[in-house]
């Protein structure tokens, strides 16, 4: 039990007592090196360091590293790791976050181009302590190994970091000196160096923090002070480094845990001590925790920006509130606290706050009325088409199917349905019983998915891929159980589309479908076992864009399909979006073929569109949408709206 209790300190990494006021980056470290501070010997070498304290600013930068550059130490590590888990779903849309929850990261991420750049700036402060050091000969043997030391356990902590990120990447363990002709071709690989592998990188790393734990000059646990990185920090991250290295060594990471122990760290008896503030709500309840291994000491008006990203100024409730949060609490986390009754680290972990459009978290009375003036057709606005996502959709917390363990024998209704949107749609259908629900899915499980249709390589991805063929009747029985699990539920399904822009790669969740894929999949699969079950739900090709995203070769996408008769004959018509094109592409396709129905089944309002300039949307909506899609022959209108959940 006692060991289960320090792994839990270990897997903290770095622990953070978090003040936030303003932010207040030091860009300007105070040691820079120059011929004016540091001097030339007498043979023209610059040396690094000309005295003791030239060592001592040099350690003082880099423990204020930990401080200043919040961006890769604490922002980027939660983001890339606790999105990348199970722990947390990447909290906003921009462009540099999306792919760390859709899996799609490339080399280009301005995160990962910030962490790289940085994390070699930082392994180059701790080669000029090492170095300098030895060069130094004004120091003693044990300021030598108290200074050299530490850099060597800071270098590590990097290390790590950039070996599980990328794999291979450069091992630095040197400072370059100054570039001549007589030595360009020595110097070149000191400024421009090889990548080592990852098996090198952990064995520089496991050097460094043994090497540490073993030079007795190497400060130890100093229960007053725990910013200082010591003996016990190297043995946390040796415990680290023993667990995730390719060839892994559990005695080793039992080992260091043990002495981990015996340095004397341990859990809180109250987890809020981690976190809290003291009762004026002016500082921590508690600097220097036993079960803290290191940490970064932001004092009040210090410029901890990081709450701002991750939840709520505690000292401010409502500062800087509308910064797009990084991370978002997983509801598979926020379960398993409440399965195991964790009440503690619930509250502490999680910052909750009001939010109207989560339909469930409303009072009943409030949601109840809330429905009734939004789908009644007595005393509200009596909207009567619902659209909902079969599966996963991009405004879900996390990405699913009803299907993801491979064998359509394994199709199921989620927690996402039983939970959420089944009791939702019952009380709808209790205010309004005529109300027409629509359903389209974002994405087919990932074991039906290939890259291409000419190599047919499997794809692992939520995003991108097409639908295998050889899977086209498993994926029919995919919806038709779908549509039989919610009528077994009491929901009639009326509609349903093959695919939700089908020609849209970059979708959190996507399958992009070609018009001949989908003619295809609806007339040999869909439309068969639709028609075998017996099921009256109608099917609506295309489901996209007015100007089908500008792709010549798929314009007139559900005119093409309704060529071939044998597909035809199962479709009642064509759905539409306006994100793109013109609404009198409805108009085209009615008098093209007029006995085929159309839906508008989405449009959004946000931040994109000016979503909240009522003076501009309302104008532009009703003339787009509550007008333009009627006297163009559509039938059903929704829309989404960005904070909806």
């Amino acid at each position: 039990m006692k060991l289960n209790h320090i792994y839990k300190s270990i897997a903290c990494g770095v622990l953070l007592a978090m003040t936030a006021t303003s932010c207040d980056l030091d860009y300007n470290p105070v040691d820079t090196y120059s011929d004016v501070t540091e001097g030339v010997n007498k043979t023209d070498e610059k040396p690094i360091f000309n005295s003791v304290q030239d060592v001592e600013t040099s350690m003082v930068t880099l423990h204020k590293k930990f401080r200043d550059q919040q961006e890769h130490w604490y922002v980027d590590k939660l983001l890339i790791g606790d999105a990348h888990s199970d722990n947390a779903y990447a909290g906003t849309t921009g462009a540099e976050v999306v792919p760390y929850e859709t899996n799609s990261i490339e080399g280009s991420n301005s995160v990962l181009k910030r962490d790289w750049d940085r994390f070699l700036g930082d392994i180059a402060v701790a080669n000029r302590i090492i170095v300098g050091c030895d060069q130094l000969k004004a120091l003693s043997e044990s300021e030598r190994g108290k200074y050299q030391s530490q850099a060597k356990i800071f270098r590590a902590m990097v290390m790590f970091d950039m070996v599980r990120l990328w794999g291979n990447f450069p091992v630095i363990t040197t400072v370059g000196g100054d570039i001549t002709e007589d030595n360009v071709e020595e110097m070149y690989p000191t400024y421009f160096p090889p990548q080592n592998t990852a098996e090198e990188a952990y064995a520089q790393i496991e050097k460094d923090l043994t090497e540490a734990v073993e030079n007795p000059n190497t400060p130890t646990n100093d229960t007053s002070d725990k910013s200082i990185l010591t003996k016990s920090v190297a043995r946390a991250m040796l415990a680290k480094v023993y667990a995730e290295k390719p060839l892994r060594d559990y005695a080793k990471v039992i080992k260091y845990a043990d002495e981990l122990a015996a340095d004397g760290f341990d859990l809180v008896e109250d987890f809020s001590d981690l976190w809290a503030y003291d009762t004026e709500k002016k500082d921590c309840r508690v600097r220097n925790t036993k079960e803290a291994i290191l940490e970064a000491h932001f004092p009040p008006g210090s410029g901890n920006w990081c709450t701002w990203m991750f939840g709520r100024n505690l000292s401010n409730w409502d500062e800087s509130f509308t910064w797009a949060k990084w991370i978002t609490p997983s509801r598979d986390l926020i379960r398993l606290y409440e399965e195991q009754g964790d009440t503690k680290r619930y509250n502490e972990s999680v910052v909750w706050y009001d939010c109207g459009y989560n339909l469930l978290l409303m009072k009943p009375a409030d949601r109840h009325a809330f429905l009734t003036e939004t789908f009644s057709d007595k005393d509200g606005f009596g909207f009567s088409y619902i659209r909902i996502s079969i599966g996963c959709s991009d405004f879900s917390l996390s990405e699913y199917t009803c299907c993801d363990t491979k064998g359509i024998e394994n199709f199921a209704l989620q927690s996402e349905e039983k939970d959420y949107i089944l009791p939702i749609l019952k009380e709808i259908l209790a205010i309004n019983p005529s109300i027409k629900v629509i359903a389209a899915p974002w994405t087919c499980p990932k074991w039906m998915k290939v890259k291409s249709l000419t190599d047919r390589t499997p794809l692992d991805s939520w995003t991108n891929g097409q639908l295998n063929p050889d899977y086209y009747q498993d994926y029919a029985t995919y919806f038709v159980k779908w549509i039989q699990a919610f009528k077994a539920e009491g929901i009639d399904i009326y509609a349903v589309t093959p695919q939700n822009e089908p020609l849209n790669r970059g979708n959190s969740a996507s399958l992009y479908m070609e018009w001949e894929e989908q003619r295809d999949f609806v007339k040999t699969a869909l439309g068969p076992q639709m028609k075998a079950a017996g099921l009256s739900t109608k099917i609506y090709v295309f489901d996209h864009n007015y100007n089908y995203d500008n792709i010549e070769s798929q314009k007139n996408y559900p005119g093409k399909i309704y060529e071939d008769a044998a597909a035809s004959q199962y479709l009642a018509g064509a759905a539409y979006h306006n994100y793109g094109g013109n609404r009198e592409e409805l108009l085209n396709i009615h008098q093209a073929y007029p006995e085929k129905e159309l839906l508008f089944t989405e449009t959004s309002i946000g931040t994109w569109n000016s979503g909240r300039d009522l003076s501009k949307r309302l104008m532009e909506d009703m003339e787009e949408v509550a007008l333009g899609t009627i006297n163009n022959w559509c039938k059903g209108r929704n829309c989404l709206e960005s904070d909806a959940r």
